[in-house]
């Protein structure tokens, strides 16, 4: 909200406080996380997103259920920049997925798994199953044929094979338990023995670099031994004996997440592993012993939907408790971290995937369009450090001027020789709203309009062509 003040004496002390935030750093301290509006991503999608992978590069990849993303055409698959913008780079030549995509796994070699109810991709056929290759087009050497013969609910890729889950009970005309361990050229790994259950229920799996499948859902039994709800696999489909869970779980598993170390984060709706009492997020080590460092903080009415960790180790959960959607951070030990203190909105709708990138911020997807009454269209980028607001500390004083600096009614980008030609320029106020986007040619220094302003300091982003980026502020006087 604006005022306008005709009191001199005010403006006079106005300008005077306005000069103050210009000259010094703004540090802004708060518990609450906030959005960075530096992810530019609006409008975002059109609807839910299901799928997100963020790669080596920090490009981001997300599908789902929506059409339309930053009101342009997706065809429920689109790849990001690492700031949010739509990479030209990846190739849709037909339009994408002509259903919904539910799963999706990047392979160590950069090319794309994608699964979900779909028949089409780009306008050949697919059913329900296509790999793509790092730039977007169809990997013709996975070859899927008939493929599987429903539903596509997830997928997990290694150097040397994938396994799918779903609702589907043959793949390539072969009787299939709900999942399918393939072949890099999509035939039907015959050398892994699927179990005599007809069904499995599998809510997650997670598949590792020696090959061995971690399975975990409501099931209770596979090929005959008890289990109860989660496995390890050998290569072979037998089970691995040496992952020793005892009793199991007294409740369904919904989430895997699989830490660097080897360990495992299992979350669901159980209370007790092995005969102990627990909460519904516990992690296991690579022999199935409980580490009974991690307490973790979890409600006891609380379903999980999304897990990561960060580098420091802490967890990031997302779900419901007794209807009521959170987002919560626990440190190392399972206690709430309070420094990640979600009050008032949060976000309005499910969140279905969790991951960071590089720069440790949080990339979030569902099916919200809000965040704290922000716009946040199924897609958003968090800061996870309390101790920073949505503003990059990066200034380049000595490369980039802004003059006049306050301005009134235009002003214009001054830079040394090292810098020329076409530069990306986005000006925001503090609200985070856009007032200016486009390209600014620095060999021309035109001026900018700011005529149209409202009183108040702006954020001026600078992005070269490399993606180098630096955020200079501007009084509008």
């Amino acid at each position: 909200m604006h005022y306008r003040i005709s009191d001199p004496h005010k403006n006079t002390f106005i300008n005077y406080f306005l000069t103050l935030l210009l000259l010094f750093p703004i540090s802004v301290f708060c518990q609450n996380p906030r959005l960075d509006t530096t992810f530019d991503i609006y409008p975002g999608a059109d609807a839910g997103i299901n799928e997100l992978i963020i790669q080596p590069d920090d490009k981001v990849i997300v599908a789902g259920m929506f059409k339309n993303f930053k009101g342009k055409a997706a065809g429920r698959i689109i790849r990001m920049q690492p700031n949010g913008g739509i990479d030209s780079t990846w190739i849709r030549s037909a339009g994408g997925a002509d259903s919904d995509i539910r799963g999706m796994a990047l392979q160590p070699d950069g090319k794309v798994l994608v699964g979900g109810i779909f028949s089409m991709y780009d306008g050949m056929t697919a059913n329900r199953l296509v790999r793509l290759n790092s730039d977007g087009s169809i990997d013709t050497t996975f070859e899927v044929d008939s493929g599987p013969n429903n539903e596509v609910q997830g997928i997990t890729a290694n150097n040397n094979r994938a396994v799918i889950r779903g609702f589907f009970n043959t793949y390539q005309g072969t009787l299939v338990p709900s999942f399918a361990v393939i072949k890099m050229n999509g035939s039907l790994d015959n050398s892994f023995n699927l179990p005599s259950e007809s069904f499995l229920f599998i809510n997650d799996f997670h598949i590792l670099s020696n090959d061995k499948l971690y399975l975990g859902g409501n099931f209770t039994t596979y090929n005959g031994q008890t289990v109860n709800r989660i496995v390890r696999l050998n290569q072979d489909g037998s089970i691995d004996t040496t992952f020793k869970t005892g009793s199991g779980l007294n409740g369904a598993v919904r989430r895997l997440f699989v830490q660097n170390n080897g360990d495992v984060l299992v979350a669901g709706t159980f209370t007790s592993y092995k005969g102990a009492s627990v909460s519904g997020l516990i992690r296991l080590q690579p022999n199935g012993d409980r580490d009974t460092s991690l307490n973790a903080a979890v409600p006891s009415l609380a379903t999980i939907d999304a897990i990561t960790t960060d580098a420091s180790g802490r967890i990031y959960m997302a779900g419901s408790d007794a209807g009521k959607l959170f987002l919560k951070r626990l440190l190392p030990n399972g206690s709430e971290d309070t420094g990640f203190n979600i009050s008032g909105t949060g976000f309005n709708g499910n969140i279905t995937q969790l991951a960071h990138q590089s720069n440790n911020k949080l990339i979030v997807t569902g099916f919200f369009s809000l965040y704290q009454n922000q716009q946040a269209e199924r897609v958003a980028r968090m800061f996870t450090d309390s101790t920073t607001a949505s503003i990059e500390t990066r200034y380049i004083k000595d490369r980039i001027v802004l003059f006049p600096n306050p301005c009134t009614d235009m002003f214009s980008l001054n830079t040394n020789e090292t810098i020329r030609g076409e530069i990306y320029l986005r000006i925001r106020d503090l609200y985070g709203r856009q007032v200016y986007d486009g390209l600014y040619n620095m060999n021309d220094k035109l001026g900018i309009s700011a005529s149209h302003w409202l009183p108040g300091i702006y954020l001026v982003e600078v992005q070269n062509t490399l993606g180098k980026r630096v955020v200079l502020r501007l009084m509008r006087q």
